[in-house]
């Protein structure tokens, strides 16, 4: 590869990271073609990102950046896989993979500002995804409002009921 085609693909994926909420560096050496897209495949269903890079652009990418810490983790094969959408995620994918398949090692991974280790993205990975969070938080604010309307509600049910008898006693007095 030519220096140019280096520098660009450096420059592609510095770029390309910049944008990821989280990611996840894993070894995959021993993994056979099947099992690689195999997690490829998974990855892409998932909409996350996964590319293997020569630990030199990597390097070279992640230089003068918020991963800068992630250095340590370059040795040996190294896949990133990573979302621009959910920080959850890769974390999930990868641990789940690699529980299936041990060939597959989790290296290392970022998340906000902070480098991870593995236990630590073995934790973040049993976090909910984005969307389940969203959908409890948005539950937890429910549920007062319909207290609320059944609080608020359940006088006039009362006075409807209450007025119904009264009619019902004044027609059979009459």
């Amino acid at each position: 590869m030519i220096r140019a085609e280096k520098e660009e693909k450096i420059s592609i994926l510095r770029k390309s990271l910049e944008s990821a909420k989280s990611l996840v560096l894993v070894d995959f050496k021993g993994m056979n073609v099947e099992k690689a897209n195999i997690l490829r495949t998974t990855a892409k269903d998932s909409n996350i990102i996964y590319l293997v890079v020569k630990n030199t652009l990597l390097g070279k990418a992640i230089e003068n950046t918020r991963y800068e810490g992630l250095k340590k983790f370059l040795d040996g094969p190294t896949a990133v896989a990573f979302s621009e959408e959910d920080s959850v995620l890769p974390a999930k994918v990868i641990n789940e993979f690699s529980k299936k398949n041990e060939i597959l090692k989790i290296k290392g991974g970022f998340l906000d500002k902070d480098v991870l280790d593995v236990p630590e993205i073995v934790e973040l990975s049993k976090l909910p995804s984005r969307d389940i969070l969203v959908s409890k938080v948005i539950y937890s604010f429910s549920i007062p409002l319909v207290n609320l309307i059944n609080v608020l509600s359940n006088p006039i049910k009362d006075l409807i009921v209450v007025l119904k008898l009264l009619e019902k006693e004044k027609d059979s007095e009459h």
